[in-house]
């Protein structure tokens, strides 16, 4: 799912990922992995959580692990059947001609004036995506809804994917430190969507399955659903202190210094985030 999502966010200078098909397939290739990954990601967290719910309930964890499996099962299907289909067959394709195509340079004539453009594309693309995470982020208060803080991390993760396809044209302590103050903010935003979907998925298998489980493995996701709770609660918590410094002055300036270098330029040639 990383993968895919990494793709997404690579795009060449001259405006064109692949053209719109695979940025449309690559798209496709993520909504179906998406559900067959989010159960393998709750069953791990259900087994994280087994010790802090009540020792008579551990029993039932199994009954909850094989729910998780059942519910996966029809995703996972569809995930089979994707990746032997013609679609994916031909998205390999494309991708291994756009992998084995050399540089487009346009008009340059030299490697340096290559090295330049490249440069020069990354800290505008770059910057345009701080900026959402920036901007976003600061209209998040206590009280914000769910949705926002899910858009946040969304445009956390494309940011954080984007400095990563890129790092080796900038200065590697530079772009090391601001990595990290990136990664802190997004293991908040992270925790609390976690929170927010697992306890979700709880509550759909346990009405699904109401009349066909035992009252243990009923109890169980409960259980499970308020440890959740918890673990999204102080997650938002955390989340406020945590895009101050993400914010501060000091990280705004290693930005700036790394990524804006035309005090008057404030667009990539092309919109990047805008497609992915």
């Amino acid at each position: 799912m990383h993968a895919v999502f990494r793709a997404r966010c690579q795009r060449e200078p001259s405006g064109h990922l692949a053209g719109a098909e695979l940025r449309t397939d690559l798209r496709w290739l993520a909504d179906i992995t998406s559900p067959v990954r989010d159960y393998d990601v709750l069953g791990l967290a259900v087994e994280q959580m087994r010790e802090t719910i009540s020792p008579e309930l551990h029993g039932a964890i199994k009954e909850v692990h094989e729910e998780i499996d059942r519910s996966k099962s029809e995703p996972r299907q569809k995930l089979d059947a994707a990746l032997e289909s013609a679609r994916y067959a031909a998205l390999k394709a494309r991708w291994r001609d756009l992998a084995g195509r050399p540089p487009h340079t346009g008009s340059l004539t030299s490697a340096p004036q290559a090295a330049m453009l490249a440069i020069d594309f990354s800290r505008q693309t770059i910057w345009r995506a701080y900026k959402r995470v920036r901007n976003g982020g600061r209209e998040i208060g206590p009280a914000a809804p769910d949705e926002g803080l899910h858009e946040l991390r969304k445009m956390a993760k494309r940011l954080r994917y984007l400095m990563e396809g890129f790092k080796s044209l900038h200065p590697s302590k530079e772009i090391a430190s601001s990595l990290s103050q990136l990664k802190s903010l997004q293991d908040v935003l992270g925790a609390f969507q976690d929170g927010v979907v697992h306890s979700e998925d709880l509550r759909v298998i346990v009405k699904a399955r109401s009349g066909e489980i035992s009252t243990e493995a009923l109890m169980a996701p409960g259980a499970l659903v308020d440890r959740f709770g918890s673990k999204q609660l102080t997650a938002r918590q955390q989340f406020m202190s945590q895009f101050a410094e993400f914010d501060s002055a000091e990280n705004q300036a290693k930005f700036r210094a790394l990524f804006k270098a035309d005090p008057d330029q404030e667009t990539a040639p092309t919109d990047v985030i805008g497609v992915l």
